[in-house]
């Protein structure tokens, strides 16, 4: 993923720091078009990766489904695959970098450790998966 598309992400996600927006939906939003962007740029470079990402997809629908909002959990669904593509590189980029840019301008510190913030992560990274498989078919 490119430098520029990770900036335009990040400035979509968390809008207007006077904004009504609760920290958890920046979260939620932030994760999501983070893991979208990165997944689709991943995949039309990559195509034989889908596979690996439907594997965490699955993982991640199970997660939300079971309502089970444990940051053990979470990474272990990302990183099930056997497949580094959310362990390394510009997805570790994107998970770190979502917290810390929200922190930065709304001043709420974000721990993806806490469920608070945990759960709207797990949801908006299913949801950006999901989207992103669809888009590449």
């Amino acid at each position: 993923m490119k430098p520029i598309s990770i900036i335009l992400a990040l400035l979509t996600l968390v809008g207007c720091a006077t904004s009504t927006i609760t920290t958890e939906e920046r979260v939620q939003r932030g994760v999501r078009i983070a893991v979208q962007t990165g997944v689709i740029v991943d995949l039309k470079a990559h195509p034989e990766r889908r596979f690996a990402y439907q594997q965490a997809s699955m993982g991640l629908q199970n997660l939300v489904k079971e309502e089970r909002w444990d940051a053990g959990a979470f990474a272990l669904a990302l990183s099930s695959t056997g497949n580094n593509l959310f362990t390394g590189g510009n997805a570790s980029l994107i998970l770190t970098t979502v917290p810390e840019f929200i922190s930065l301008v709304t001043g709420d510190s974000v721990d993806l450790q806490e469920t608070r913030y945990v759960k709207p992560a797990i949801i908006g990274a299913n949801d950006g998966l999901a989207t992103a498989l669809n888009a590449t078919k």
